[in-house]
């Protein structure tokens, strides 16, 4: 007659052994071992430590809530910690912009204040002014009598108006003496309505006219073989060349100007050169 053998009782959980690795290890030991009371209680702690069950209703309307916080801020409240809001920034109109009433380069430019462009309205970027200063600086504080209508020719496109060109010769009196200037860095930029001033500091060297012989005043380049010389892009500098026959360098000096710059009616940036009243005008 085969005996049947009784199966072995399991080990009683030592008192060390936590609470936790024992409900793991024996759930069934551990549960009958409970009063109901305590049972009750752990059930509780379970379901509050358990992550909530969200029904596809309720995602529907925490996806609509975070559409909605995209456009409104003042719904943020109604997103989920388990669904961040993404807010896409969309680019909006510029707030601040140059005045639109102000006077008209010309009656070519614009008449009415819907002829001018944007662009014509965007505020100055002070670094691209500062850059606009330094070279105009440059050509404007740079004359030679030898080709007088150089500096003209090269201070035109800075401005609005071409007959300003002939203003503010370097040498007193238009058409003499020989200034050369080398270096200009800018400074500050002082805004005033639609005009940036910008602060300029340029080296200048200053020629004297000494006797020339006749063979040297031939020896200068051709005005049309200096067109060929030009290169691609590039535009012509009232600065002249440091050496030449009839003209010795007595000094160099440091002169400071102050260049408004403003928006052309066609967007560009212009310099705004004008001759000021005399004091005997009254």
């Amino acid at each position: 007659m085969r005996t049947r053998r009784a199966r072995a009782e399991p080990s009683p959980v030592p008192p060390w052994w936590s609470s936790d690795t024992a409900s793991t290890s024996h759930p069934g030991r551990l549960s009958a071992s409970l009063p109901h009371s305590e049972l009750v209680a752990a059930s509780e702690d379970d379901a509050a430590r358990a992550e909530p069950v969200v029904e596809l209703w309720e995602q529907v309307e925490q996806q609509s809530a975070i559409g909605a916080d995209a456009v409104s801020p003042s719904k943020a409240s109604l997103t989920s910690g388990a669904l961040p809001a993404v807010r896409v920034a969309s680019p909006g109109p510029e707030t601040v912009s140059l005045p639109s009433l102000r006077p008209a380069d010309d009656e070519c430019s614009a008449q009415t204040t819907v002829d001018r462009p944007v662009s014509a309205l965007r505020l100055i970027d002070p670094e691209e002014a500062r850059q606009l200063a330094e070279c105009f600086a440059v050509d404007y504080l740079s004359c030679d009598a030898d080709a007088p209508d150089r500096r003209r020719l090269a201070l035109e496109p800075y401005l609005s108006r071409r007959p300003d060109a002939l203003l503010g010769w370097p040498g007193g009196e238009y058409g003499r003496g020989r200034h050369r200037a080398v270096h200009a860095r800018a400074g500050g930029v002082l805004t005033s309505g639609h005009v940036l001033t910008v602060d300029v500091r340029v080296l200048v060297e200053i020629f004297d006219s000494v006797p020339r012989r006749v063979e040297d005043a031939t020896a200068e380049v051709p005005a049309d073989r200096q067109e060929l010389l030009l290169p691609p892009g590039s535009r012509k500098s009232s600065v002249p060349v440091s050496t030449t026959t009839g003209w010795v360098p007595v000094m160099s000096v440091w002169q400071r100007l102050g260049v408004p710059v403003r928006r052309h009616d066609r967007g560009h940036l212009v310099v705004e050169l004008q001759q000021l009243p005399s004091s005997s005008d009254g």
